[in-house]
């Protein structure tokens, strides 16, 4: 991994987030690990990171999947599902849909 000797394809997979921004990073100039690079693609997640405007910024993350799709640089494969377990006495907890646990409303009933 840290050779980049990674042949021509390797498995990662990614837990959804709130932002595109970690997802496409990994796959820039920034990451240590990827061996696919595109100038263009660099420079909006450069920008992408910084533009606090939602709707620029939104078409920025979209031109980066147009490029990601264009050169087929990723297969989206699947997203997994998530299967949780509680007891009943566990109470305030909802599965949020992006895979991050919070506890801060969870309380045990006696």
């Amino acid at each position: 991994l840290r050779s980049r000797d990674l042949g021509p394809m390797y498995f990662i997979g990614y837990p959804v987030g709130q932002d595109p921004h970690y997802m496409f990073a990994s796959f820039s100039h920034h990451s240590s690990f990827s061996v696919y690079q595109h100038p263009e693609a660099n420079k909006l997640v450069d920008a992408g990171i910084k533009e606090m405007d939602n709707i620029k910024r939104k078409a920025m993350y979209e031109k980066i999947s147009k490029i990601f799709y264009d050169d087929a640089a990723l297969l989206y494969l699947y997203q997994g599902v998530d299967f949780y377990g509680i007891n009943k006495r566990v109470k305030n907890w909802m599965p949020t849909g992006n895979q991050r646990i919070y506890l801060y409303d969870i309380s045990l009933k006696d």
